[in-house]
Parts: structure tokens; sequence; C-alpha cells
């Protein structure tokens, strides 16, 4: 019984001195760790996001956002790794926007028709792309403006285009009239855009792009008054004065048929616009019927009638190439003087010939 008691004794000491030993231990542990603890401060440039580190005090390790750069700053008496946000045009977009803009440039400084104008959609598209993305961080008033001018020129150059195409095709006076009326109407539209920038914007415009709006306006606005004033001259009617001067027969023995070894019209411009591109109509007649025809005849150094003009113009082998023979005897010519291959007469002269 008394052994018994000493083995429990015993066993109830050793486990008194290992509870106390764990106590002990975990006591320490636990002090250590908490002093560890509130004693570690984050590391700036180790790669490792730490408690109390932003972009504004570590960049190092933490990214800066969009249009940021990581830089060394001032903060007091401490230097930190703060993100700073880059000036519109120090950033890569403003570069590629330049970019963009200097090759839709570079196309329109091509000749007319060389000029690629899908070409000019697409950097003006990529353009626009740019100034979207910059918008996120920006300011891009200005430059949303400036692209949206660049699409309006585009369409205007592109429809002024057509427009000077279909005038160039157009025979006849009355359409070729309003084709140039419709031109000038763009041009005043064009105008207008120019106008809509303020002086500031002009300025911002001059000095960031090298694109001097205050010359182009100004060009534009001459344009404009010389196309008003060849529209009114060309509203004006020509007073032109025309007469058959002189003409010489032929006429083959052997076949019995004739016609004129040349025609001598003259011609005196007494009104007050110029005559371009003048072309004349001959036609041999016996009564009123049509024997012989040359229509829209021209000469290649003869390309104006000037106002003043006082001259002699020469055709030659009239009635040559006739509809029907032209045997010796009476008949008249009659002469008609267009401009072009138009229909519209603005002088004509008749006399009788005899052909012998």
């Amino acid at each position: 019984m008394k052994f018994r008691l000493m083995i429990l004794a015993i066993l109830v000491t050793v486990m008194f001195l290992f509870t106390a030993c764990s106590i002990s231990d975990t006591s320490d542990s636990t002090d250590s760790g908490l002093s560890s603890k509130s004693s570690a401060k984050a590391i700036c440039g180790n790669g490792i996001i730490e408690t109390g580190e932003t972009s504004d005090n570590c960049c190092l390790d933490i990214e800066c956002p969009a249009f940021s750069s990581c830089k060394e700053l001032n903060q007091g008496d401490k230097v930190v790794n703060a993100c700073a946000k880059a000036k519109l045009e120090e950033t890569d977009e403003f570069e590629k926007f330049m970019g963009y803009w200097e090759e839709e440039s570079w196309e329109y400084s091509k000749e007319g028709d060389l000029i690629n104008f899908d070409t000019i959609l697409t950097k003006i598209n990529q353009m626009n792309r740019s100034v979207a993305k910059l918008s996120e961080a920006y300011d891009t008033a200005l430059l949303e403006a400036f692209v949206n001018y660049r699409y309006e020129r585009r369409e205007w150059n592109v429809n002024r285009g057509d427009l000077m195409e279909q005038m160039n095709k157009e025979s006849d006076e009355t359409k070729y009239k309003q084709l140039f009326s419709q031109i000038i109407e763009l041009d005043k539209a064009e105008l207008e855009r120019l106008n809509a920038f303020d002086d500031a914007q002009l300025d911002e415009i001059n000095d960031l792009f090298d694109y001097d709006i205050f010359e182009r306006r100004d060009v534009l606005k001459s344009q404009i008054k010389e196309e008003e004033e060849l529209l009114e001259l060309a509203n004006k009617e020509h007073e032109i004065e025309l007469s058959v001067v002189d003409y010489n027969p032929t006429c083959y023995s052997y076949s019995d048929e004739c016609f004129l070894d040349y025609v001598k019209v003259g011609i005196k411009n007494v009104g007050e616009i110029p005559l371009s591109n003048p072309t004349f109509d001959f036609y041999i007649m016996k009564l009123d019927s049509v024997k012989s025809r040359d229509i829209d005849t021209y000469a290649y150094d003869f390309d104006e009638i000037p106002v003043g003009y006082d001259g002699v113009y020469k055709e030659t082998y009239v009635g040559y190439d006739s509809m029907d023979s032209l045997p010796p005897g009476s008949y008249t010519l009659k002469v008609n003087l267009k401009r072009g291959v138009s229909t519209k007469v603005i002088a004509t002269a008749s006399t009788s010939i005899t052909l012998r």
C-alpha cells in the first residue's frame, strides 16, 4: 500500500513539471511573436506587397495606374517612390496619336488623283481610338474636336472630288452651273467648320499640330470669293458676234462633187465674259434640207475667246465628208458657235455660197 502511494506521488510530480514547462514555453513563444510583429516594417522594393504599402509610397512593389510612372519624390524629410501622372504629351498613346496624324497629313500632301481617302479614314479612326484611351485620364476635348474636324474634312474632299468629276463630264451648261453651285456650298460649309474653333483653340491647334487654321480659313475665304465671281460670270450671257468672212470652194470635174477648202469665220467678243473651249458647227443647206454637217469642230491652239477678242477662225475641208453629194450650185452656209460639245448655240451666222 505504501509502495503504491509512492508511485502515485512520483507520477503527480512528473505531470506537474511537464505542464509547467509547456506553459512556460508557450508563454515565451507568444511574447516573442508579438514583439517581432510589432517591430517588423514593410520593405519597399522587395517585390512583396506588404501592409501599409500603396502606389503613393511604394510604386516599386505596387504597379502604377495607366499614364503614371514610378518616381522618387521628396515628402518632407523623406524620399519615397510614388506614382506621378505623366503629362498628356509625354504618354505613349499621345505619341501614337501624333504618328497617325503625321501619316494622315502625308497622304494629303500627294497630288489630288494619288490621294487614298481610305488610308486617310484608317488613320483618323486610329487617332480616334487613341483619344478614347487618353480620355480616361486627361481632358481631351481639343483632340476630340480636331479629330471630328478631320473626319468632316475628309468627307468634304471626297464629295468635292465627286462633284468636280461630274462637272468635267457635263456638257449641259445649266447642269454644269448647278454642280458648280454645289461645290461653292460645300466650301462654305467647310469654312463654317473652321470658324467654329475659337481663338484659344486655334492657337492650341497651331502649336500642337503645326496646322495653321488661320491660314487655311483665309485661303478658303479667298477661294469662295473667286468661285462666286466665276459663277456670276457664268450666269451672264455671252455676247459674241459671228460672221462668214471668206470661203473657197472646190469641185471635182470627174465626179461633179464639191466641198469647201476652207471657211474663215470672223469673231468679236463684245461681252463681259470669255468663252472657253469654243467649238463650231458647219451646215451646208439647200433650202431647209441639210446636205452636209461638220459638228463640234475645234482647234487645239484656239482654246478661248477672251473679252475684247476680234479675229478670224479658219476651218478646212468643210463638206468634204458630206451626207449627200454636193453638186455645183447655190447653197446656204450656216455656222454655229458653242462651248465644248454643248447643244446651246452662243452665236450664229449664215451666208449664201456658190459651189463651182
